[in-house]
């Protein structure tokens, strides 16, 4: 993107307002395209980038939301290992006993 102005060609320092179409258009020349005062066009400039801020963080926040997700479904995994362990365990009378003459009741 530019730094000038796509309709006057003045150089635009910090930004610019883009106005339909690609580039972007000077203060002056957005107030005239749009109608807009200079203070609305600042809000909605303002507004757009709290947007594409907000989205960016929503897409993070996901992003955490699935590796949360995929954690515990590896968790839930061995804790159904484990089950699956212990029931063979207690079926198995004498490997029952020695765990519980090892460890005692806790």
């Amino acid at each position: 993107m530019s730094n000038l102005c796509r309709q006057c060609g003045r150089s635009i320092v910090a930004g610019g307002y883009p106005v339909g179409g690609r580039g972007s258009l000077c203060r002056y020349c957005a107030t005239r395209a749009t109608g807009l005062t200079t203070i609305a066009l600042r809000a909605a400039h303002g507004a757009r980038i709290a947007g594409e801020n907000y989205r960016r963080h929503i897409k993070r926040l996901k992003a955490d939301i699935a590796k949360h997700e995929q954690l515990e479904a590896s968790m839930q995994e061995r804790i159904d290992y484990l089950e699956d362990e212990i029931a063979t365990m207690l079926d198995d009378r004498k490997t029952y006993e020695r765990e519980m003459a090892k460890h005692g009741d806790k």
